[in-house]
């Protein structure tokens, strides 16, 4: 069974793709300089609804696409957490259904919570790669 963090790596190259980050800017550079607006119809194919999960309002995302610009440095992370989060489980459930109703359902360890709103911080996007590693070792969660 592949460790954590090799996971963690095959997912990194999975979201930098979604991201639209190259070989020239890592994926880093990218959330750091504004990661593409088009990031969020890829990552929605996913299952992440970034405007479900506040990470952009739909008001700023018609503004941001008239202008041209990116997502902030902070939506941008907020973004990579919660597909991150959306992976890891997909990969231990080996099924999006499942993983759709793990990562959607308000949870205890949470705070009431769901998975994918836990992911609007780091220490919450944490605390669900912790539980997901504690189901992939066959712990209750």
């Amino acid at each position: 069974m592949p460790s954590s963090t090799d996971c963690e790596s095959n997912f990194e190259r999975q979201v930098a793709v979604l991201f639209g980050a190259s070989e020239d800017h890592s994926l880093d550079v990218l959330i750091r300089q504004g990661a593409p607006l088009s990031a969020i119809d890829r990552v929605a194919e996913y299952g992440v609804n970034a405007g479900e999960l506040g990470i952009i309002s739909k008001n700023a995302l018609k503004r941001r696409l008239n202008k041209g610009k990116p997502l902030t440095p902070c939506e941008g992370d907020k973004l990579y957490r919660a597909i991150m989060a959306t992976l890891f489980a997909t990969s231990i459930f080996r099924n999006k259904r499942k993983s759709d109703i793990w990562l959607n359902k308000p949870r205890k360890a949470f705070e009431g919570r769901t998975a994918l709103e836990a992911t609007a911080t780091t220490p919450g996007y944490k605390s669900v790669v912790t539980l997901l590693d504690q189901l992939r070792h066959g712990f209750a969660a």
